[in-house]
């Protein structure tokens, strides 16, 4: 008998994403145990709070993001709300058709997380949840007898071109995007979970890494950093093609970021020729501080 599991597809709703690489969870317990009375070992424990977080990575990019964009969902707002399923092993063979398993969500805050695009692999985004209480379910529910949706891995991306205010960061080797999403999972009424959790902040900083020693400098990116606009910056994922290399630049599948704010270099060489250069969003008045754009060609 067996009762392992590999992690399958994830449902945000009626959204079904792919492409997932596992997950892990925390519950972020506070554990009350103190002695009283005079006493060496405690009499009385119990949890005082619990504030569950989720991490979903994916490689099926465009789909998430097509469904999240930047702020993310509420997730009481989703149909059956969020639902990650494990496929079960089969002692003896590959996978089981029966005896799945199903992790559920009802309430709480789901937001893209971090992405990173690296040379030659494939370029991956990490969903999180923010787990909160609807009131009368636990916050994860489980299903040991679960029905797997259809699910199609239909999408891979890689590193793309980059732009800072008109700047080519050519010899690109990785860049990374931190969202910036600072969520509150707040209790109230004596209650030990979440039944309010929001955004309390959103702060994108996207890091750069290439090999090209020249963007730093008066005429490029300068000490003091520079401001940059949306008009001026842009990131791309390019997707990659089943079964050859990557679509061209002018075949609308890939995937856009601009972003407006500033610019700075952190680091002209890391001690591997690499110059690090980072970005840090800002709201311009017009657009969110950073835009996300699927199914776009390269320009």
């Amino acid at each position: 008998m067996s009762n392992k599991y590999k992690s399958s597809g994830y449902a945000m709703g009626t959204t079904i994403i792919g492409g997932i690489k596992g997950w892990s969870d925390t519950m972020n317990t506070q554990v009350e145990s103190e002695p009283t009375s005079g006493q060496v070992t405690p009499s009385h424990v119990g949890i005082l709070e619990q504030k569950p977080t989720r991490d979903i990575p994916t490689v099926q990019i465009a789909r998430a993001l097509g469904a999240l964009g930047l702020n993310g969902l509420g997730i009481a707002g989703l149909t059956g709300g969020c639902k990650l399923y494990l496929h079960k092993i089969k002692d003896g063979g590959s996978r089981d058709t029966s005896g799945h398993r199903a992790y559920s969500v009802l309430h709480g805050l789901v937001v893209p997380a971090t992405l990173s695009a690296t040379q030659s692999e494939d370029a991956q985004l990490t969903i999180r949840e923010y787990v909160g209480w609807d009131g009368a379910n636990d916050p994860i529910t489980d299903d040991d007898d679960a029905t797997l949706p259809t699910i199609l891995d239909d999408e891979k991306f890689t590193l793309g071109p980059v732009v800072i205010e008109s700047v080519d960061m050519s010899g690109l080797t990785k860049y990374e995007i931190n969202f910036g999403h600072t969520v509150e999972q707040v209790m109230r009424d004596g209650y030990v979970w979440p039944t309010l959790v929001y955004t309390d902040k959103l702060m994108p900083v996207l890091t750069v890494t290439c090999e090209n020693a020249s963007v730093f400098g008066s005429a490029k990116i300068p000490m003091g950093g520079k401001t940059i606009s949306h008009a001026n910056t842009t990131f791309y994922l390019r997707k990659r093609k089943v079964g050859s290399t990557n679509y061209a630049d002018n075949e609308t599948e890939h995937i856009k970021f601009t972003c407006a704010g500033m610019v700075h270099v952190e680091n002209t060489n890391d001690g591997s020729g690499n110059v690090e250069v980072q970005v840090t969003a800002h709201n311009d008045g017009v657009n969110d501080p950073l835009t996300i754009t699927t199914g776009t060609a390269i320009s």
